[in-house]
């Protein structure tokens, strides 16, 4: 079948979001041994949906008030040596960012910190 065929059916077909999420996740639990799945469209939506749920946990009344956190527990601890492209992921659900740790660079350890060059 080419990939346009395929698209065509699968216009035509219907499903509730809410129940295929919930098997994505029962096959994902299944496949890593982890106690659920979520299915994201990358690892930038990955973090901003972890950071949300870790904020408000099964509270809908937070979950609710996202982004804005400032009734809410917000700040986020990360190691300076694992800042990154993705911080803004994190931010993106109303969270501050707080580094702890020596800049690797700086004192010469650490992959990124090495001698040679890197």
């Amino acid at each position: 079948m080419r990939a346009a065929e395929a698209m065509q059916r699968l216009l035509r077909a219907s499903w509730i979001w809410t129940n295929l999420q919930a098997k994505a996740s029962e096959v994902i639990a299944q496949a890593t041994g982890a106690e659920a799945g979520l299915v994201t469209t990358g690892a930038a939506a990955a973090l901003t949906l972890g950071t949300a749920a870790c904020i408000t946990g099964l509270d809908i009344v937070k979950m609710e008030k996202l982004p804005d956190t400032s009734q809410l527990k917000n700040e986020v601890i990360i190691p300076r040596h694992h800042r990154n492209v993705f911080d803004h992921s994190i931010r993106a659900a109303g969270v501050k960012l707080v580094e702890v740790g020596l800049f690797g660079r700086g004192i010469g350890v650490g992959v990124r910190g090495s001698k040679t060059g890197r």
